[in-house]
């Protein structure tokens, strides 16, 4: 997602761009991209938990864009505090940083569909993220504001990678329950939600697109031909759902539409939307998710 997101901000031609990283393989992908470009990059090793780096990197930024989590269902519910230091205490951080900047004008958060009636740590910590983000705002000082996505496709904590992985090594995928749903949000439109929140100069709102749905039985069906995998249903784990919401019922009176999207303002009453669910999405079909297999970096090769 960050690399995208990139990609994108070198087409505004923005004066420089900063990047906070712990991870030395994004900063070779982002070096990547940003060759030949003439828009500066500075990459900072360091942990968004670490006060002082977060603080050092915050000066003279104007617009930041919160990407850094633990995002792994399992790896949260394995390692509950290590999710808290990221996505809770290191978001605070941030937060407390952009305000105290003098300089920072617009703060974006991405967060997760599974934020929504969460019942998983993961899901935890990122509803507990936007509350605290929405709740930053103020008439004066950094806009605050939330985008939320689904799953993103062919990320390293997406369930593809982890299936790429078991059949490299032979094994079989294994599928929870053929039945769930997913929302999914592909990299470029991902980025693009990121940049339509800090155009739109939103305070203390959490901005929502319609997405596509991919069923899970459908994906390992896919994933199965196309690389004639085994496929073995194991049932769900702790901390998973049948569908994930973008909008909840309890959500949908602080709600308003614009165009396309969809912006819920807690605490605060909107017109009203309907709740969205997963399993009343638009789900792919058997063709899309095989074009979709056939990306760049969805591969079992």
């Amino acid at each position: 997602m960050g690399v995208a997101l990139i990609r994108r901000l070198v087409t505004l031609g923005p004066a420089a761009i900063r990047v906070l990283s712990r991870s030395a393989a994004g900063h070779t992908d982002l070096t990547r991209v940003i060759h030949g470009t003439k828009v500066p990059l500075e990459l900072v090793a360091g942990d968004v938990a670490d006060p002082s780096t977060v603080h050092d990197v915050m000066t003279g930024a104007n617009v930041v864009f919160h990407l850094a989590a633990i995002k792994g269902v399992d790896v949260c519910e394995a390692h509950p505090y290590e999710a808290i230091k990221t996505n809770l205490v290191g978001s605070k951080i941030l937060v407390d940083a952009a305000t105290e900047s003098g300089s920072v004008s617009h703060f974006v958060a991405v967060s997760s569909d599974k934020a929504v009636n969460p019942v998983d740590v993961y899901g935890t910590t990122k509803w507990l993220m936007e509350r605290m983000v929405c709740d930053a705002r103020s008439a004066h000082g950094p806009r605050f504001s939330v985008v939320r996505c689904g799953n993103f496709w062919g990320s390293s904590a997406s369930v593809l990678s982890l299936w790429q992985r078991t059949i490299r090594e032979g094994g079989a995928i294994r599928v929870t329950d053929p039945r769930m749903t997913r929302f999914v949000t592909l990299a470029p439109d991902g980025a693009d939600l990121i940049l339509s929140a800090a155009g739109r100069g939103l305070r203390g709102e959490i901005l929502v697109r319609p997405m596509p749905v991919y069923v899970l039985g459908d994906l390992a069906a896919a994933f199965s031909e196309r690389y004639g995998a085994k496929v073995l249903v194991v049932g769900p784990r702790v901390g998973e759902k049948l569908h994930d919401d973008l909008i909840s019922e309890a959500e949908a009176p602080f709600t308003r539409r614009e165009g396309d999207e969809f912006i819920i303002t807690p605490g605060r009453a909107q017109q009203g939307a309907a709740p969205l669910s997963s399993e009343d999405g638009v789900r792919l079909t058997k063709e899309q998710i095989m074009r979709l297999l056939d990306m760049e970096g969805v591969s079992a090769a």
